[in-house]
């Protein structure tokens, strides 16, 4: 019974909607109404003009009949071609009508055939049994199709959708059909998630677009449907607008690609809106993108685009093109003896008389000023104030910020025919869906990305990639973690903790959940540092402290790592402690990288950092933070730097980033800063030496650093620890020393694989005769390369050992 009721109500609409549809269709399709009204027409707008003065009564007549011909070659097509369309617009019309009489007549039909018992040889037979059958299957097809669309709605009923397994795949959870199927409850699902720690806002969002997915799919499957009909482009609406052949040479049309099809998500819709409105005015409605490469431009239009074809955005009519002008193939082309100039004044000549014509011209500050220069191109200012101003010629530029600034900003002729829009960065939820969007294609048959790892990706591409807009950054993240993940398999979904790995592995930054080895190293790490920097305790303790904060979560991620100021004399460990700290945190001493600041002394230090723009000089700084974006950065002698180099770094402590002189952010969050300084280091090793503690030390230094005006208070509160080292001596110098010589064993055993052995009392000699109070353990160590150094080089060249042999150098060799 309820069929037969959705049957003569539901059903019927269906049929009457499928038909409209159909026969709109076919309207649309051969464009009937519009060649009626141009019936007439030129074709192609082919129509010769008056080119000589008086009057001519041979050329006019010349002139009318070609004039005349390219009419009726017009007429003739579109009469050809409206004949056809009304032709099988009629037929599909008494197609429909039989097909809805037979709708309505199927129960009496079905009754028929049981009742009269007509002979199965019979050609009434075979005709009801056709209509019976066609009726039948069609009108089951549209009732199951109505009914799953209900039940999608309980929300009981997602525990049996066959693509219900892919949602709860996109939050890392792998199910099996059976343990699917054995889901009986909304409760069952609930105590899952809970038992694999899923957050609710992550299954939600896989929920959300998992069903966007589905909706999507079985809209598409309908192609009666008019979104889809609509799809299809209709012929003939390009024969009442001009040729352009030099626009079908160097130009594709945007609208007549497929890439775009997929497209569900787009990012800048209010940007988008804006768009419309302006290319829909009569007069200056030409666009100008603004925004940073990654940011989406090339997107908006494709989005625009994809609207159009579906008939969604009424801002190109049908028949109109949206053409991508390449204007790097047009200056290719002067090598085959083509003037560039005079081929884009062509294509603009030939977009104006077309009629139908909108360009895209991608990085046009290219071709304009400085650009122009720059990029070995000609500048196309003359050509584009021609034609501006001309209300058919409607282009749609993009250009980068820096690109706007540089060769665009100050030409008023220009600007004041294009509406500006600027691209806004999108957000982390925004980023987010756009994600799902672009892997959708590598995701048909199987998830790939979990929720929690697009999350995961997006956070971490602001901290690694952060002068890199969204969603560019996320996507690279996103394509280098597949490509990894592919290498490394580490479960059947790319995870948070496979982005941790991948991500640890590319910068050498521990992150993600702490692991086993890593704890380990982290309770350990005060001692590690101890083991090499020997006779500062409080100093290791301050940084060992201060780096686990930072590796817990605790410290500001805008900043840096960890900073810190190191004072106190020569030779103390300051250095020695900053090459440690980068072994031990990242891995590898390769990871320091050092500035001797009392180079930057002079009135042109900042510039000489951050870079000339006058000069087109990328700054010291700049190139060595961007080539070496994860580790730590040594600041020697900090107190010998320009009042402007140290105002520099005080925006680089608070904000961890600065902006150079080519207007590009560098970026510090991924390193940890190191200064040091000899400021007050006589009273330094004065008070210790006294037996003053380390907090007295602590205050009297700070006093005496602000009011000799070496640093600033506000300067020094910007570090996350002023770490002041003891002068060493004694017992402690003996250790040092035996840490020297241990690394100068080493390294000849790795160079000449010869064994140095250092008999007892090596160490107390050597600090007995090369250790001097001024430059402390510094000096220990220069006498070992000039004294102890040498007479291991005199013994190899004397004797020459072979590898293996032992070298032994006793107390009284030194």
């Amino acid at each position: 019974m309820s069929f037969l009721v959705w049957y003569y109500t539901k059903g019927l609409l269906s049929l009457f909607s499928i038909t409209r549809n159909l026969l709109w269709f076919l309207l649309e399709f051969f464009s009937i109404q519009e060649l009626f009204l141009t019936l007439f027409s030129p074709w192609h707008r082919d129509v010769s003009q008056k080119y000589w003065r008086g009057f001519d009564p041979v050329r006019l007549i010349q002139l009318l009949a070609e004039n005349a011909l390219s009419r009726v070659i017009g007429s003739m097509v579109r009469f050809s071609v409206i004949v056809v369309g009304l032709t099988a617009f009629i037929l599909a019309g008494i197609f429909s009508v039989l097909v809805f009489v037979m709708w309505v007549t199927f129960p009496v039909a079905f009754l028929a055939f049981l009742v009269l018992g007509i002979s199965e040889g019979s050609s009434v037979y075979w005709v009801l049994s056709v209509m019976v059958l066609s009726i039948f299957l069609l009108a089951l097809m549209q009732y199951l199709r109505a009914q799953q669309e209900e039940v999608l709605s309980r929300p009981e009923a997602l525990l049996r959708q066959f693509w219900f397994s892919r949602v709860l795949n996109r939050v890392g959870i792998e199910i099996s059909k059976e343990r699917l199927h054995s889901l009986r409850s909304l409760d069952e699902l609930g105590e899952m998630l809970r038992e694999h720690h899923v957050p609710e806002e992550d299954f939600q969002q896989a929920l959300t677009w998992e069903q966007k997915l589905e909706v999507d799919r079985k809209n598409r499957s309908a192609f009666w449907k008019l979104e889809n009909l609509r799809k299809v482009r209709p012929i003939a609406r390009q024969w009442r607008f001009g040729f352009t052949p030099n626009i079908d040479r160097y130009g594709f049309d945007i609208l007549s690609r497929g890439s775009f099809e997929d497209m569900r998500v787009c990012a800048h819709p209010r940007e988008l809106e804006s768009m419309k409105m302006t290319l829909l005015r009569p007069e200056q409605n030409c666009v100008l993108l603004v925004a940073p490469s990654g940011t989406g431009k090339k997107s908006i239009i494709q989005f625009l685009a994809k609207q159009t074809r579906e008939r969604s955005a009424h801002v190109f009519s049908p028949g109109e093109r949206l053409i991508n002008i390449d204007l790097d193939r047009v200056f290719s082309a002067r090598n085959e003896g083509e003037y560039p100039q005079e081929t884009i004044e062509q294509l603009f000549s030939e977009a104006v008389y077309a009629g139908n014509i909108t360009l895209v011209i991608e990085n046009i500050d290219r071709y304009m000023g400085e650009g122009a220069v720059r990029f070995g191109t000609i500048d196309l200012s003359s050509l584009l104030v021609k034609y501006l101003p001309i209300p058919s010629f409607r282009i749609i530029a993009t250009v980068s910020g820096q690109g706007y600034h540089d060769s665009l900003e100050r030409n008023e002729g220009i600007l004041q025919y294009l509406e500006i829009i600027e691209l806004e960065a999108i957000d982390d939820a925004t980023a987010l869906s756009v994600l799902l969007d672009f892997f959708d294609t590598d995701e048909k048959k199987t998830v790939v990305f979990t929720i929690g790892a697009f999350r995961t990706i997006i956070r971490y591409s602001g901290r690694f990639h952060p002068t890199v807009p969204l969603p560019e950054r996320a996507l690279d993240v996103a394509k280098e973690t597949a490509l990894y993940w592919q290498q490394h398999p580490d479960g059947p979904f790319i995870t948070q903790k496979t982005v941790d790995t991948f991500v640890s592995f590319k910068t050498g930054v521990p992150l993600g959940d702490i692991q086993v080895s890593e704890k380990e190293k982290l309770v350990r790490l005060e001692k590690i540092l101890a083991e090499r920097v020997v006779g500062q305790p409080e100093a290791v303790r301050q940084v060992a402290r201060a780096l686990k904060r930072s590796r817990a979560g605790m410290s500001d991620s805008t900043r840096a790592i960890g900073s810190f100021l190191f004072l106190g004399p020569t030779g103390v460990g300051k250095t020695e402690l900053a090459k440690v700290l980068s072994k031990a945190y990242f891995g590898k001493t390769g990871s320091l990288v050092r500035l001797d600041m009392s180079e930057f002394q002079s009135s042109n230090a900042v510039d000489r950092l951050m870079g000339s723009r006058d000069l087109n000089i990328p700054g010291q700084l700049t190139t060595m933070v961007r080539d070496h974006p994860y580790g730590v950065l040594l600041l020697d002698e900090l107190e010998k730097a320009d009042g402007g180099v140290l105002d520099l770094f005080l925006q680089i402590l608070d904000e961890g980033f600065f902006t150079d002189a080519f207007g590009q952010k560098v970026i510090f969050t991924n390193l940890i800063i190191i200064a040091t300084s000899n400021a007050g280091a006589n009273v330094i090793k004065e008070r210790f030496q006294a037996g003053m503690d380390t907090e007295s030390v602590h205050r009297e230094i700070i006093e005496y650093i602000t009011d000799k005006n070496i640093f600033r208070v506000e300067f020094l509160n910007r570090f996350d620890g002023v770490i002041f080292f003891r002068p060493i001596a004694g017992g402690e110098l003996i250790e040092v020393c035996k840490i020297l010589l241990s690394e100068l064993a080493d390294s000849i055993k790795k160079n000449r694989g010869i064994i140095l052995e250092f008999q007892e009392g090596v160490p107390e000699k050597v600090v007995e005769l090369g250790y001097d109070p001024v430059f402390g353990a510094r000096a220990v160590k220069r006498f070992i390369a000039e004294t102890v150094e040498s007479k291991i080089a005199d013994v190899v060249i004397e004797r020459n050992p072979s590898p293996g042999d032992i070298v032994v150098v006793r107390a009284e060799d030194i």
